[in-house]
């Protein structure tokens, strides 16, 4: 099946095109595979939840304001955004 990616950061070959990911693919599932393929960990090794410095949203919504959050289950024609939070400081 394949879902549409957006992100602001490393991933702009994949930006604004469809990437195609296995039938039954979650949010993680998807994390994953992206992080294999781009070298890049989105998870907190000791917790397993996404890096605070990082928001992604599923068809407009922040995944962790959906109920199954990062075990959504990714569905034909899904828009993913990946995006790093700008931190600021002073």
């Amino acid at each position: 099946m394949n879902i549409k990616i957006n992100s602001n950061f490393g991933l702009c070959d994949s930006c604004g095109k469809e990437l195609k990911v296995s039938n039954g693919a979650t949010v993680r599932d998807l994390l994953l595979d992206i992080g294999r393929e781009f070298s890049v960990n989105f998870f907190d090794s000791e917790s397993g939840d996404i890096h605070g410095d990082l928001q992604v949203i599923i068809n407009g919504k922040d995944c962790l304001l959906i109920p199954m959050q990062l075990e959504t289950r990714l569905e034909e024609g899904d828009s993913v955004g990946i995006y790093l939070l700008p931190l600021g400081g002073g």
